[in-house]
């Protein structure tokens, strides 16, 4: 799924006619490789929507939108929110089958430690099954025609928008504003961090992951953030991911246990299991949890936003 050759043509003549327009040329570059990236996600997941290539797809369409958000906070346009928009619809579609490919792969690992999970191997194929066939139908209803004009026209907007400004600091600053503010919802939802309610580490995890994927959508010389500085925005990433993949399971067991009377016994040393493991993931990411304020910002964005370069809780 490729942008027009000869329209892209016009729209990179267009960026590049003006210096300094690198800033310009850059996000609509980034902006045609996450369209593409999406392109072929989607194609790889109509002809066969495996636990990878789902998962694959919803990283793209992530990136993509966090793409679109970065540049609508640098153009007066509402295109990137109705393309946001539609793009979250397709997210969402295809949630409730990772959540059953990540319940699948877990107990498939841990099956020869729990035999006793082979109960559960025919109720999640079933559910899997039932799943597949919705997500390619869903897929295959995607049309794309009016999310690719978009694309092209915002980077047509991008360069205007430069052409007009003539100021390649305006772009970035508005960009990273774009991080700070997908920045300060995280550090609003870890200060309503309650650990006995994970609901609320969920939330966080939502939001930092939205802001990981926008500071991933800036140039690395506009954030001066390091190849190591982003494994670590992945790292911090992870530890709430682990609790949220054992509350999914754990939701998972007990689905079947709602369903089938007389399990609960058999899968009593498993759920303690599952217990136990996430007391150590959530106890984990307590310890670390305020790691979050040496994540962001860096120094140099800190100077150019005039904010401390260290944002410690209250």
């Amino acid at each position: 799924m490729h942008l027009p050759a000869q329209r892209i043509a016009m729209t990179t003549v267009t960026a590049t006619s003006c210096r300094p327009a690198k800033t310009a040329t850059w996000f609509s570059e980034a902006l045609r490789a996450r369209w593409e990236a999406y392109g072929r996600r989607l194609d790889e997941c109509r002809d066969e929507p495996s636990a990878e290539s789902v998962h694959e797809l919803r990283v793209a369409t992530r990136r993509l939108i966090s793409q679109l958000g970065v540049v609508g906070c640098m153009v007066v346009s509402r295109k990137p929110d109705k393309a946001g928009r539609m793009l979250k619809r397709q997210l969402r579609s295809l949630g409730a089958l990772r959540d059953v490919h990540v319940q699948r792969i877990f107990m498939e690992r841990q099956s020869v430690r729990f035999p006793e999970l082979v109960l559960l191997k025919e109720y999640l194929e079933r559910r899997e099954g039932e799943l597949v066939r919705a997500a390619i139908r869903r897929t295959h209803s995607i049309k794309t025609t009016k999310l690719e004009k978009w694309v092209l026209n915002l980077m047509v907007a991008l360069a205007e928008q430069e052409n007009a400004s003539s100021s390649r600091k305006g772009l970035s600053s508005a960009a990273l504003r774009c991080a700070q503010d997908a920045f300060g919802q995280v550090v609003e939802r870890r200060r309503l961090i309650d650990f006995s309610d994970l609901r609320t580490v969920h939330r966080t995890r939502v939001a930092f992951k939205k802001f990981r994927y926008v500071v991933e959508s800036l140039p690395p010389d506009t954030t001066g953030l390091t190849k190591g500085a982003l494994r670590s925005l992945a790292w911090y990433q992870r530890r709430m991911g682990s609790i949220q993949d054992l509350e999914v399971l754990q939701a998972c067991v007990t689905d079947f246990l709602n369903r089938h009377e007389g399990g609960q016994h058999l899968l009593a040393e498993f759920c303690a299991y599952l217990s136990h493991r996430q007391t150590r993931a959530l106890a984990a990411f307590r310890k670390s949890v305020d790691r979050l304020f040496e994540l962001w910002p860096p120094a140099g964005v800190a100077r150019s936003l005039q904010l401390p370069s260290r944002q410690f809780p209250a």
